[in-house]
């Protein structure tokens, strides 16, 4: 069976379910019935001969840790079929009924994640930081060369707090999925380059954008985190002349005058943040980070080369097209 030790339970005397054996039903005449005397038993297949009502509450049942209880078949389904072909479509059911159990236990897990990483790791780095500044403080009072001595604290610090921001984003996201709004973009937009603006100035670079008054549909917190990294992308490869804007066909883009990106390299920059594990990988998390919040936004990535030379690295989202 593809239930362990339980049976299919059945709603009525459905003619649709003759072709299932008798000896693997039990009938019952009514929903609360059922739901008094076999709600305790755990997970197990429902094959309902009833409304569609009824249907929706059986398959939003959650057992006692927050997963779907039982897998639906509407006994409808049956209709014509022999008794091999409907313990087939019983047996599908069963499968999409694990599936959907362990896809919602490893959502509830990313969750999980992204609610630790988040919080649990800010209050040692608040001590470590604090201790610092203190120690600064204290080697300040003998010489600036030893006081110069906690600037790797300082940014070690800065770089796990990028991390897990970056780890608490990712999570949630994937997790819940991404909210899609109507916004201008250039808000996320000016987010980001708020951000990066003592980097900019300390490069000496100029950034130019082209985004005023135009809307999209999409997640304002995925949205900026995109523009952050294709920003930071073209500041850490050398451009100075950015340009960040809008292009035919929904397309948005950060073109950089930089030195550009070989075709060894060109082919793995949006390499899936999923498979960021695998030995030999991308090493950094930019470009594959931004391929993810674009995937989940419904929406597709891509590199080219402007005539001028340097890299152009673009985005559209899914769904609607933007304005």
């Amino acid at each position: 069976m593809p239930f362990p030790d339980v049976f299919l339970h059945v709603f009525h005397s459905d003619p649709n379910c003759a072709a299932i054996p008798a000896e693997r039903i039990l009938r019952w005449e009514s929903l609360d019935g059922f739901l008094k005397e076999v709600a305790a038993g755990g997970e197990g297949a429902v094959v309902a001969g009833t409304g569609a009502g009824t249907l929706e509450n059986l398959r939003g049942a959650r057992d006692d840790a927050g997963l779907p209880k039982w897998g639906v078949v509407d006994a409808a389904e049956f209709t014509g079929l022999t008794p091999e072909a409907a313990w087939g479509v019983v047996e599908k059911e069963a499968e999409r009924h694990r599936l959907a159990r362990e896809n919602a236990r490893l959502r509830g897990d990313l969750l999980t994640l992204g609610r630790k990483i988040a919080h649990d790791l800010r209050s040692p780095l608040g001590g470590v930081l604090n201790t610092a500044e203190l120690l600064k403080e204290i080697l300040g009072d003998h010489s600036a060369e030893d006081a110069a001595l906690t600037r790797p604290v300082f940014e070690s610090v800065k770089t796990i707090s990028r991390l897990v921001d970056v780890m608490s984003l990712v999570t949630r996201a994937t997790a819940r999925g991404a909210a899609r709004e109507t916004l201008r973009m250039d808000h996320p937009l000016m987010m980001a380059l708020q951000r990066l603006d003592r980097r900019i100035t300390a490069a000496g670079a100029k950034v130019e954008c082209g985004a005023a008054g135009r809307v999209a549909a999409g997640d304002a917190a995925l949205l900026e985190e995109i523009w952050y990294q294709l920003l930071e992308n073209a500041l850490t490869h050398g451009g100075k002349n950015i340009r960040a804007g809008r292009e035919d066909g929904g397309w948005w883009h950060v073109e950089d005058d930089g030195p550009g990106v070989s075709p060894e390299k060109a082919e793995r920059l949006f390499q899936p943040f999923h498979t960021l594990h695998d030995p030999g990988s991308a090493r950094g998390l930019g470009l594959p980070l931004v391929e993810r919040l674009v995937a989940l936004q419904g929406g597709e990535c891509a590199h080219t080369v402007p005539a001028g030379g340097g890299a152009r690295f673009s985005f559209r989202l899914g769904g609607a097209a933007d304005v």
